[in-house]
């Protein structure tokens, strides 16, 4: 019934344990694994070997590999031939980039459910930027959560980059998602509608650690290269990320997770927060406007 499609690449490869069992938890049990290879990294195969014994370990396997200079718009037709082969199988596909943990509020068969009462063909969600308690780029550890690594949380992407926060979490396979996850056209050929209250799931973004100035720089040439607006974003990011201390944006809020860390995870439960709900059914304001 639901699938997820995903690709990772050698920046994001060290949450990919955790961003399976993530999204396992919420009843998901097929994933189309792809793994982009950059052509200009020297050790490809022994790249792979690793990756490919690493799904092994925990019962998943690798649906393709490819190599080439990432830019969005080539990376989503390969997400479009993955797509075809998807929808013969499945009705529904979960979209997320491999540095997104999105938080359903429950079971994926019930949230699909309610989508087809409601005759909705899509489901969105809105970035939570997380970065380390000290503020920097720290380097990701594979072995320890994201969640506790990661606890601080705060507009990046729309404050510093002036980015696309909303993203299509979950869609009917027939759906076109269109580059980076941000709008679907549906089977009826209508764009899917922007307001608020259809981006209702929190999509934790863990991209703000040691890897983000190298892959930001790979990108701005690229895109450039192709005369692809999107470089702006990536330099407003990367200049940001040069002149200052500090991931924090100016002006923004920062919310911290660390008490609804319980666990090892975001289903733990705390009183202080959405009335002992676990704190991942709600977005806080606080991440989102100036003080």
């Amino acid at each position: 019934m639901v699938a997820m499609v995903v690709t990772f690449d050698k920046s994001s490869v060290w949450i990919m344990e955790w961003f399976i069992e993530h999204y396992r938890n919420y009843g998901l049990e097929d994933f189309y694994l792809s793994l982009h290879v950059d052509p200009q990294i020297d050790d490809k195969k022994q790249f792979v070997e690793s990756v490919e014994e690493t799904l092994s370990n925990i019962g998943c396997n690798l649906f393709s590999v490819y190599s080439a200079k990432y830019n969005a718009i080539d990376h989503r037709q390969h997400c479009n031939a993955v797509q075809e082969q998807v929808r013969q199988k499945h009705e529904w596909i979960v979209w997320a980039d491999s540095d997104e943990l999105h938080e359903f509020g429950g079971p994926i068969h019930d949230v699909i459910n309610r989508l087809e009462d409601q005759g909705r063909y899509t489901l969105g969600g809105h970035l939570i930027d997380r970065f380390s308690r000290d503020h920097i780029l720290a380097s990701p550890n594979k072995y320890l959560s994201p969640w506790r690594q990661f606890p601080l949380a705060s507009p990046v992407t729309e404050n510093v980059m002036s980015g696309w926060t909303c993203k299509i979490t979950l869609a009917h396979a027939d759906c076109k998602i269109r580059a980076g996850n941000h709008l679907a056209v549906e089977p009826n050929e209508v764009l899917c509608r922007l307001q608020p209250e259809n981006f209702v799931v929190p999509v934790h973004h863990f991209k703000w650690h040691g890897a983000v100035v190298h892959k930001l720089e790979e990108r701005i040439a690229e895109y450039r290269e192709k005369d692809l607006g999107w470089w702006v974003e990536s330099d407003r990011a990367l200049s940001w990320l040069r002149s200052n201390d500090s991931i924090r944006p100016s002006g923004s809020n920062v919310f911290d997770y660390e008490d609804d860390i319980n666990g090892e995870g975001p289903f733990s439960k705390n009183p202080k927060y959405n009335n002992g709900l676990p704190f991942a059914f709600q977005i806080p304001d606080g991440v989102f406007y100036a003080s």
